[in-house]
């Protein structure tokens, strides 16, 4: 249970940083061929066109509170394929792009909304963390008044067979 808070605590430091802005590098290549079907006169199959690309990304990327995305960064991609006899050819584009949505994950409420319930769920952590140690405190003081019980029970019964055991003596 001790544990609870500090794992809240957590959570809570995580969505803390979905707001923090990420380095990004990233590498994309792929390929694709199209075979194209044989001549039903001639017999022949053209030539197939083979396109392959690769693409390289490096980006500053972040949210806003608010929801707004945005990337700074740049792009450059090279396609080459039959098309251009397998020659490089490279597009690049280096800038900023922004996104706001304007209905879905706008506005601070749809963007805090996991930080407040992970600090809900923190302190709710802490209270169920005081309830347990409540809980055992009061058990141990339960027990250590039924064992004061039962040495007063003892002592009581030892009494009893003394003061019986002097009646005896007596003669009465």
């Amino acid at each position: 249970e001790s544990l609870g808070p500090q794992i809240r605590s957590a959570y809570i430091t995580a969505e803390k940083g979905r707001f923090d802005p990420v380095v990004e590098l990233r590498y994309f290549s792929s390929e694709d061929g199209d075979l194209l079907p044989t001549d039903p006169f001639t017999g022949a199959r053209p030539a197939a066109s083979l396109l392959t690309a690769d693409s390289y990304e490096l980006g500053f990327v972040g949210l806003t509170p608010w929801g707004m995305s945005y990337e700074l960064g740049a792009r450059s991609q090279n396609v080459r394929g039959t098309f251009n006899q397998f020659k490089d050819r490279y597009s690049t584009f280096g800038g900023i792009t922004l996104t706001q949505p304007l209905l879905r994950n706008f506005g601070l409420g749809a963007n805090f909304y996991r930080l407040r319930i992970a600090q809900l769920d923190q302190s709710r952590s802490v209270w169920d963390y005081r309830q347990s140690a409540i809980d055992l405190v009061t058990a141990v003081v339960l027990r250590y008044n039924d064992l004061l019980l039962a040495r007063r029970v003892v002592e009581t019964a030892v009494r009893s067979r003394d003061l019986a055991a002097e009646l005896v003596r007596d003669g009465g």
